[in-house]
């Protein structure tokens, strides 16, 4: 069977929604470009992502430089301006990018970055607060990343010993035993020990 290449993706615009869907992309095992002109949003994700640069997309030639053709998907969450996510949109479709997401805060607009060819449009402020992501492929080292419009906090997790997650699985089968079939998740089984 041949070996499915790893996504890429660009994220242009690190807001809330831009931020999370990075995020949340590299811990489902994609490449992800993330851009925004502001540099200290920069700086917060770029721990977190393949990589993180500090581009202003009404800057065509440097958004030709990084080469779309490159990327599965596009995700455009520019919140500043119409304008932005105007000429962003359109340099994802010219570059060939498969399927382009666009950030709108209303139907006006989503209207318009339709016809520019976006492929799907979001309203981010009608469906997402704040959003939450746990991210690593180590077990028993990982953080939990809370982003907010300005703000990232960042909880990190570090066993030292597997031992906790040996004393959970016996607490979740002794909770199992002699349970009927059905859902349970965590809350259930800490509920229970109490």
């Amino acid at each position: 069977m041949k070996k499915q290449s790893q996504k890429e993706y660009i994220v242009i615009g690190l807001g809330r929604f831009g931020c999370s869907i990075a995020l949340q992309l590299e811990a489902n095992g994609c490449k992800v470009l993330a851009i925004d002109r502001n540099e200290q949003r920069v700086r917060l994700i770029a721990d977190y992502v393949t990589l993180a640069m500090c581009l202003d997309v009404a800057n065509d030639e440097a958004l030709d430089e990084l080469g779309g053709r490159n990327f599965d998907g596009a995700v455009i969450s520019i919140g500043h301006s119409l304008d932005a996510s105007v000429l962003a949109t359109i340099w994802a479709k010219e570059q060939g990018i498969g399927q382009v997401i666009a950030k709108a805060y209303d139907e006006k607009q989503g209207k318009i970055l339709t016809k520019i060819g976006a492929d799907k449009i979001v309203y981010p402020e009608k469906e997402i607060g704040i959003s939450a992501v746990r991210g690593g492929t180590i077990v028993g080292d990982h953080d939990v990343i809370f982003a907010g419009p300005d703000e990232v906090i960042t909880f990190s997790h570090r066993a030292y010993s597997k031992a906790v997650f040996g004393k959970g699985a016996i607490q979740a089968a002794k909770f199992l035993a002699g349970r009927p079939a059905g859902k349970y998740d965590m809350g259930d089984v800490i509920d229970a020990a109490e």
